[in-house]
């Protein structure tokens, strides 16, 4: 009869024991998706980096602060009590040596001409420039994920370009170690193609640790160290350049009124200045109401069971305490309004750049790097021919032309990218929906992460 109830008792041990086992199973995030593509890394949560704690910490602060401060404007009472042995005075009427006593206060405040409204104001003003800064901290996170992102596609194209130069090297020395075998070739000419391979070589391990410090730094960001992705998606961002730059004062504008840094600056200041009127306000009285109920052993005139009041306090002398105060809190208001203008500067400047740069870059430069490409394709189409009726035997190095022309292409590319979505992010945009406009129809790139042998 007894078994029964003990493996009843027994089987909430049994779940609490199944459930701490299979927890850590729970608690695992799911793998990065193979191949990993720019939507999902500029979607996935940021909130796990530092700096994005870093300033989530701040917040909570600000908040805590601010209930501080509106916990100033609530009841407050407090239970005293004292145990006590006295000797009494000869003609006091009660001569008892027991003084215990118990007794309860109640204080609110009822007005301090704008010292607690200034105060409380200033606390959530406080509290709304500290979101825009998390804000900010999560589109600046946003932003170092998809530079770190091309940095792992331009790695590999790198790679691709010294991993083909240096198979050209290879049959280059080796076709010259056949010819010093016959004679054909000095001992000079032969090592100056050994220390061309060897440089070659050299540049192909640089290019090929890079593809693995390119995918750490990726992980990283996406606070998954050491979960490195072997493939990415190459995003199709041909759309963004049919987007026109407009107007330089338009755009500084629409910086100037959206940007979540400026925003977070102009709730600086204006905390700072509330925080003013509250040192000025500190030489004004201060109104509150008092209730007090006590039960003592003793009686005496001076004890009454039951206090309510009414009471003013008017500061008279504060030996330069508020006149300190004011000073310091207006010292702030002056130091954040120049920080404040030194933000309005820094970001016209860089509107300015980005500017600049987007219009090259749509100009001069992606032509340019499109006349390039469009001569290395012919010029493959070339080589490859005369290949085939063995007139030429450059095909190799017209490849590594090629594979270089695609990497100038994808430079610039990548660079117009990043270029729109920091002026997408100082106007206040959300960079997830720059992700999910200009990575549409992703493609696998022509180039993947894969180990070469090295010949």
């Amino acid at each position: 009869m007894n078994i029964p109830s003990a493996g009843r008792r027994a089987r909430p041990f049994a779940v609490l024991l199944l459930a701490c086992c299979t927890l850590p199973a729970w608690a695992e995030k799911p793998p990065l998706p193979s191949p990993l593509t720019l939507d999902f890394v500029l979607g996935a949560p940021v909130d796990e980096h530092y700096e994005v704690q870093a300033r989530q910490a701040e917040l909570d602060g600000a908040r805590a602060a601010q209930q501080g401060v509106e916990a100033r404007d609530g009841l407050t009472a407090s239970l005293h009590g004292h145990l006590r042995w006295i000797d009494p005075a000869n003609l006091a009427a009660d001569q008892r040596n027991n003084d215990n006593g118990v007794y309860l206060i109640a204080r609110k405040r009822l007005y301090d001409f704008g010292r607690f409204e200034a105060q409380r104001d200033a606390s959530r003003v406080e509290v709304g420039g500290r979101e825009w800064v998390v804000l900010d901290a999560r589109q600046q996170r946003r932003l170092g994920l998809m530079r770190d992102y091309f940095d792992v596609l331009l790695s590999d194209l790198d790679f691709s370009v010294f991993n083909e130069g240096m198979a050209i090297a290879y049959v280059t020395l080796d076709k010259a170690r056949d010819r010093a075998e016959l004679g054909q070739v000095n001992r000079v000419e032969l090592l100056r193609e050994e220390s061309q391979y060897q440089d070659v070589l050299r540049e192909r391990n640089r290019a090929q640790n890079a593809q693995r410090i390119t995918r750490a730094r990726l992980a990283e960001g996406l606070a998954r160290p050491g979960e490195l992705s072997a493939e990415l998606t190459e995003p199709k961002l041909d759309a963004i350049f049919a987007r026109e730059p407009g107007d330089y004062q338009v755009l500084v504008r629409e910086v100037l009124d959206a940007n979540p840094t400026r925003k977070a600056m102009l709730a600086r200041v204006e905390a700072a200045g509330l925080r003013v009127r509250a040192a000025q306000a500190k030489q004004m009285p201060e109104i509150y109401t008092e209730v007090e109920a006590g039960r003592f052993v003793r009686e005496v005139g001076s004890r009454d069971p039951f206090r309510a009041g009414l009471y003013i306090n008017v500061p008279l002398l504060t030996g330069g305490a508020v006149d300190a105060e004011r000073a310091k809190t207006e010292a702030e208001r002056l130091n954040a309004q120049s920080d404040l203008a030194r933000i309005d500067a820094a970001l016209r400047q860089r509107t300015l750049e980005l500017w600049q740069e987007i219009q090259l870059l749509r100009g001069t430069a992606m032509e340019g790097d499109r006349l390039r490409a469009e001569y290395r394709d012919l010029y493959f189409t070339r080589s490859q021919a005369l290949y085939e009726m063995e007139v030429s035997a450059d095909l190799g190095d017209s490849m590594v032309r090629l594979s270089e022309a695609r990497l100038a292409q994808a430079r610039t590319l990548y660079r117009l990218a990043l270029a729109w979505a920091e002026l997408d992010m100082l106007r206040g945009k959300d960079l997830s929906e720059f992700a999910r406009v200009a990575a549409v129809n992703e493609k696998k790139p022509d180039t993947t992460a894969e180990e070469t042998k090295t010949p």
